[in-house]
């Protein structure tokens, strides 16, 4: 139809570009996690580096190192991350604090297309192998209203993330 086509060639024209998450948004993300009572984020040449305190007290400093995405056609939408300290990697507090990057990195992406859509609470659940954490974007609550809607869900398998890299001050989509 003319309106798919319309948004296919949107979608095309958004897919030659980058898009980018920079480290205020990624604090911001990160001090909503669950269990978060304060965030400082910082991202460096090949790191996100999270200083976080739990409303319990808890100090932790760790950083996700941007391993890639792995998309696939009606599949998967996964971008994973090496925990630094590898021992935090079992900690699910670490987890939390990756799937709250991979929602931010789901509104870089998909957020023009879910305007005016109410969008519920919760997050999305990190999987873990060894020392590195995946997160599939599918699970953040904002893909998956965008999902349930034929046109936006058409969207979302048209654009993709070939690459997530940690530059200064921002994530590179």
């Amino acid at each position: 139809s003319g309106l798919s086509q319309t948004l296919r060639k949107a979608v095309e024209e958004i897919s030659r570009r980058s898009a980018s998450v920079n480290h205020r948004q990624l604090t911001i993300a990160v001090g909503r996690a669950p269990g978060v009572s304060a965030a400082s984020v910082r991202v460096v040449p090949g790191a996100i580096q999270l200083d976080v305190t739990f409303d319990n007290g808890d100090p932790m400093m760790v950083s996700l190192l941007p391993l890639g995405a792995a998309f696939a056609p009606h599949g998967a939408k996964e971008i994973s991350f090496q925990v630094e300290p590898p021992n935090l990697a079992n900690d699910t507090r670490v987890g939390d604090l990756a799937a709250a990057i991979a929602a931010e990195v789901a509104q870089a992406l998909w957020g023009n297309f879910v305007r005016g859509l109410a969008v519920p609470a919760g997050h999305a659940l990190a999987s873990r192998d060894g020392a590195c954490l995946s997160v599939d974007l599918r699970g953040v609550p904002l893909v998956r209203v965008a999902l349930s809607n034929r046109l936006t869900a058409t969207a979302i398998e048209l654009l993709h993330v070939s690459d997530l890299v940690a530059e200064q001050d921002h994530l590179t989509l």
